[in-house]
């Protein structure tokens, strides 16, 4: 059953660590005491609520990056760019996955 390990950790409590750290950033949690329950589930609410939103920047920044590679491979092919050896255009590089470790 260790093989279920990592995917508990990735899937519960990495989602339970941001939220407890957004919770803290904002200073809703200022103790690190347990609450009363429902003390507890009103700061777990509110995590779930901040673990939703979306850091507009990024969504921003990923959009512009999307449009500058589409350009620039218009671009690439518009020149008649040959192919290299590996079958690729110069413009079509590797990226990283954007990776999303909350959810």
């Amino acid at each position: 059953m260790s093989f279920l390990r990592p995917k508990y950790c990735s899937d519960i409590l990495l989602r339970e660590a941001v939220r407890q750290i957004l919770l803290w950033r904002i200073g809703a949690r200022t103790s690190a005491e347990l609450l009363s329950p429902q003390e507890e589930w009103r700061l777990y609410e509110k995590g779930e609520d901040l673990l939703q939103e979306r850091e507009w920047v990024f969504d921003v920044m990923r959009m512009r990056n999307l449009k500058e590679q589409t350009f620039m491979k218009n671009q690439a092919l518009k020149k008649g760019a040959g192919k290299s050896s590996l079958g690729r255009t110069a413009s079509e590089g590797r990226m990283r996955k954007q990776v999303n470790y909350v959810g």
